[in-house]
């Protein structure tokens, strides 16, 4: 019998009853102590280098003018066109997480509220997608488990595992505390990857499909480099809603409504473009009113790494740079976490991981199964050619929230290996489970507290 069949029988017939109830409360504990310190941080965190976030200032721009009457700005309106470079997020069709920051920022305005509580209300978007995110990723994780084998039991402790591991991730939960596309992308991916993992696993119906239209449309009015993953969830959703027999008979049906709900929500924002600016993307607009900004004397904001690739992967610490803001950097880029806490947090994935990969027989044993893990892994390399291609042709950015993406496959297989070395889940193995989890959230907790008493954080004056 395989491992994992050994703790389907010894959950079934063996494991209290009181450990499973432990595990799901847990969970829930995870959750709010998550959110507890989002809330905390985005009430410190204020809009300067030290301790904002990376383009914060330019990306409020958009619902502040929601709020003040412009529903749908352009990047010609003067309100949402930054101080340098004559830079505007309006250019873009990827405006879900200005409307939703809007929504709060309005309440907060009709509520009486200071400039400075309405600027941190719309921080509460990012809250939001980071929670959805955490939701998917941790459902994910459990029925990779539970339909290996591993039982009810084992599956309530991958949750847990996952959930903690993405919670707590520094970057992670420096995303979803101030505003910015990338948390609201990362939301996308995560409903995509869960409905796959429902879907292909036991058949498409109308939830799962309307749940992978929800991602593909979250995903793509996100950000540029989650795009893998929106191919990702189109291609996959396609071949196995067509090679599946549960629902035969209602296939044209199902597939409408996957594509309706994107095509509804995501178009109409491209279309704008079009008759706008005359560019589907807005990266040409967006350019243009850089090389005007250059053409009137300003100066050079933007520096690619002319050497090529290969140069900047083997050459540089563009790799290093991006690897140690990918697990933690507070601030725009100058609040790292300390090197030997990176190892700490990357080598606990790096082991579930392992651990994963080391009984890859049993959780990719099926087809369904193999084809999803080869999707995430093209759909993470896609999202980090897309950062190397950004520093080598517009920018040098070895920025860790560009290539962020890859964590949900990370933290799904990792929590999945992390949680079939324990075996079984007796309260034992729970609780030091457990303990491993608050130790990692610790070192995030402290790594917030730590910066903010640093440098100062005292909120958006």
């Amino acid at each position: 019998m395989s491992p994992t069949g050994a703790i389907a029988r010894h959950n079934r017939d063996e494991s209290p009853s009181p450990a499973l109830t432990f595990l799901r409360a847990a969970r829930v504990v995870a959750l709010l102590a998550y959110c507890a310190l989002c809330l905390w941080t985005m009430s410190r965190l204020g809009v300067g280098p030290m301790d904002g976030g990376p383009d914060e200032a330019m990306r409020a721009l958009l619902p502040q003018a929601m709020i003040n009457g412009n529903l749908l700005p352009s990047g010609h309106d003067p309100e949402v066109i930054y101080g340098l470079g004559n830079w505007s997020y309006a250019f873009y069709p990827q405006m879900l997480g200005a409307y939703l920051s809007a929504l709060f920022m309005k309440a907060a305005q009709l509520m009486g509220l200071a400039h400075g509580a309405i600027f941190m209300s719309g921080r509460l978007a990012s809250l939001v997608f980071g929670l959805v995110s955490v939701g998917c990723v941790s459902g994910a994780a459990g029925t990779a488990v539970e339909r290996a084998g591993g039982g009810e039991g084992l599956g309530a402790l991958a949750r847990l595992v996952s959930a903690s591991m993405l919670a707590f991730w520094p970057q992670f939960a420096f995303l979803s505390s101030y505003m910015n596309n990338d948390i609201v992308a990362f939301c996308g991916c995560s409903i995509i990857v869960y409905a796959l993992c429902l879907g292909m696993g036991s058949g498409w119906n109308y939830r799962r499909s309307a749940l992978l239209g929800a991602g593909v449309t979250v995903a793509a009015l996100g950000y540029w480099n989650a795009y893998g993953f929106v191919l990702l969830g189109i291609v996959l959703y396609l071949y196995s809603c067509v090679t599946q027999r549960p629902l035969q008979g209602t296939r044209p049906r199902l597939i409408a409504l996957a594509a309706g709900i994107p095509a509804v929500c995501v178009l109409p924002f491209f279309a704008v473009n079009l008759v706008r600016y005359h560019d589907l993307l807005g990266i040409g607009a967006f350019k243009a009113e850089y090389q005007r900004w250059l053409d009137d004397g300003g100066e050079v904001l933007q520096v690619p790494y002319e050497q090529g690739a290969r140069s900047l992967l083997l050459d540089t610490d563009w790799t290093l740079l991006t690897l140690r803001s990918f697990v933690g950097f507070l601030g725009y880029m100058s609040i790292p976490l300390p090197f030997a806490l990176v190892a700490l947090i990357f080598g606990t994935a790096l082991l579930g991981l392992g651990a994963f990969l080391g009984r890859h027989e049993e959780f990719l044993r099926s087809r369904r199964a193999r084809i999803l893990a080869l999707g995430c892994a093209l759909a993470s390399a896609t999202c980090v050619a897309l950062s190397v291609y950004y520093s080598t042709r517009t920018d040098l950015q070895p920025q860790g929230r560009y290539v962020i993406y890859c964590l949900l496959p990370l933290v799904v297989a990792s929590s999945v290996g992390l949680a079939t070395l324990v075996r079984r889940a007796t309260p034992r193995q729970v609780a030091a489970t457990t303990a491993c989890c608050v130790l990692l959230a610790c070192v995030t907790v402290w790594f917030f507290a730590s910066s903010a008493a640093r440098y100062g954080w005292a909120g958006v004056a």
